[in-house]
């Protein structure tokens, strides 16, 4: 039996993480609402709604955009409104495993953490297989673009990003050959007539690209990794004893703080490395601040909001405004390096930094 062919996506374990992180978020942000409005809850006259439901509808809503729509930025609000939805979906997983169907289960939590990690685990081994595209998936990827652009006027990072898939595709396609034409000779979308969204993301281009290159600017994302390294040190030490220096929880919480040990070590480390290579290559001392992000968020928030709840709050908003910073710093350098080698160049060698592609340009 011949197994069939599947092609990537070049924006797929993208789409996967956000869905990931707002599921997590969710989780966090439903717990501290229900703990601060006395657990209230909607029905009556025997009648109970529980917010499982609401997961649900979110993500058949999320499938829905998916199957109707080809837009790229409907993909992204699928993929977020997909993980909040599976964010209330598991929140009330201790129902479905309890005898008693009791939402305070404690080896709810667990589960949860368990669920997020695997699907953190698959999220690393699949992104590993997505590093370079074939042929083939880079052409189909340059077509799919080409197919949710909204019209045929292009703009200047949409142009390049296609030219650069096409460059990644065989050049004896003869569909490779006409996309390019078609690439090269697309009008420019004017400037004054894009949409908020699009006027809103060039400013912040430029104004990157201004500050980028400056000392201060390095100064500055050092100071936040310094700050965000030393704030796991803390997790680290205290959880795991009491004044006296003797662990005093029981086995299940010894657990529970040696997993979140364990976290905040690997999410501090991963900020050192991120340190050292910052002076090296911006581009990869943001993945590697990425990665201490995503593990503070899908395992160390976790535990610590089981065992202080405004405590998780704090540090929630803290990972998610620094997330959504790094996401935008990443997809800055990986264009900016796109664009430093020119339209027609040769397709970068995998694992070359943002600064030697720029600097070639």
């Amino acid at each position: 039996m011949r197994v069939p062919q599947v092609t990537r996506r070049i924006d797929g374990t993208d789409l996967v993480e956000l869905c990931l992180v707002a599921a997590v978020a969710t989780v966090l942000v439903i717990r501290i609402v229900l703990e601060l409005s006395g657990y209230p809850q909607l029905g009556g006259g025997g009648l109970h709604i529980a917010h499982v439901l609401y997961g649900g509808l979110m993500m058949l809503a999320a499938l829905f955009l998916v199957f109707l729509l080809l837009d790229t930025p409907v993909r992204w609000f699928a993929a977020f409104v997909g993980g909040v939805g599976f964010g209330f979906f598991i929140d009330e997983v201790g129902k479905f495993i309890s005898n008693d169907v009791n939402y305070f289960f404690e080896p709810a939590v667990a589960v949860m953490y368990v669920v997020f990690v695997v699907l953190f685990l698959i999220l690393i081994a699949v992104r590993r297989r997505l590093r370079t595209l074939t042929p083939r998936e880079s052409l189909a990827n340059a077509l799919a673009a080409l197919a949710a652009s909204r019209r045929s006027a292009l703009d200047d990072e949409s142009r390049r990003n296609l030219t650069d898939l096409l460059d990644r595709a065989d050049p004896a396609d003869p569909l490779v050959e006409v996309l390019r034409a078609h690439v090269r000779d697309a009008p420019a979308a004017p400037p004054g007539r894009r949409w908020g969204y699009g006027r809103m993301r060039d400013r912040l281009a430029a104004a990157y690209r201004r500050v980028v290159f400056s000392r201060r600017f390095g100064i500055v994302i050092a100071t936040i990794a310094v700050l965000y390294f030393l704030s796991k040190l803390p997790v680290t030490l205290t959880v795991q004893t009491d004044e006296s220096g003797v662990t005093v929880q029981e086995d299940s919480d010894d657990l529970a703080h040696l997993v979140q040990f364990l976290a905040s070590l690997a999410s501090a480390a991963f900020t050192l490395v991120g340190l050292v290579l910052l002076r090296r290559s911006r581009l990869s001392a943001y993945r590697w601040f990425l990665r201490a992000v995503l593990v503070s968020l899908l395992i160390s928030q976790v535990f610590v909001f089981y065992y202080d709840q405004f405590a998780a709050l704090g540090g929630l908003v803290v990972d998610l405004l620094i997330y959504g910073a790094l996401r935008y710093m990443i997809g800055r350098e990986e264009a900016e390096a796109v664009a430093g080698r020119g339209l027609a160049g040769p397709p970068p060698p995998v694992g070359e930094t943002a600064e030697a592609r720029l600097a070639e340009g």
